[in-house]
């Protein structure tokens, strides 16, 4: 896409957060790249460049086989550390929950500068499968473990990258009001219903 049709981002000068500069009408190419994922069952998704093209996020709408990976084994993390005796405080758990919903629809981090790629999706999905797994099995004794390394692998910037937690925040609530520009200038589910009737 070029750039003039970009959703344009700006920096926060007190805190460093990426946000829209304004909501943007959907571009031509933004639109048919929309219409492409409906076509082809794809969550939507969108790269955006960051600090002049340093950082590069892409955002990717949750399937819904991921948002049910994610509304079973949330709730199933939480029973093990009760179960457990609570390995993780009130705070570890609110992080978590927080760091979920962020890093699921985080498809890709990339560096500039060095190079360095990452996947934060792949890491939750990874860890919310080693909870799946210790919770469908009863392994009670490998909560402990399980909680543990959970909690070390999404806190861990070797993994997520070290680009500021808020920062990343406010790239994904810019990515949730372009797909609801989007969506509001008729580009919804029933699209394709309505062509068919046209």
């Amino acid at each position: 896409m070029a750039d003039d049709q970009a959703p344009k981002m700006k920096t926060c000068p007190c805190c460093g957060k990426e946000t829209l500069q304004e909501v943007p009408e959907p571009a031509e190419q933004l639109t048919q790249h929309y219409i492409a994922c409906i076509a082809t069952g794809v969550p939507f998704n969108y790269t955006y460049a960051l600090y002049d093209g340093a950082i590069s996020v892409t955002i990717s709408n949750l399937s819904t086989a991921d948002s049910a990976v994610l509304q079973r084994n949330i709730p199933r993390l939480k029973v093990m550390n009760k179960e457990c005796g609570y390995k993780l405080d009130e705070d570890m758990v609110g992080a978590l929950d927080a760091q979920f919903d962020i890093y699921s629809i985080i498809q890709s981090i990339q560096i500039g500068s060095s190079g360095k790629a990452y996947s934060p999706k792949d890491n939750v999905m990874a860890c919310l499968g080693l909870v799946d797994k210790a919770f469908s099995e009863a392994a009670k004794g490998e909560y402990r473990d399980v909680l543990e390394t959970v909690y070390g692998r999404m806190t861990d910037v070797e993994l997520l990258s070290a680009v500021p937690f808020a920062v990343l925040s406010g790239v994904v609530a810019a990515h949730f009001r372009v797909y609801d520009v989007l969506v509001n200038y008729g580009f919804d589910e029933n699209f394709w219903g309505r062509i068919r009737l046209a």
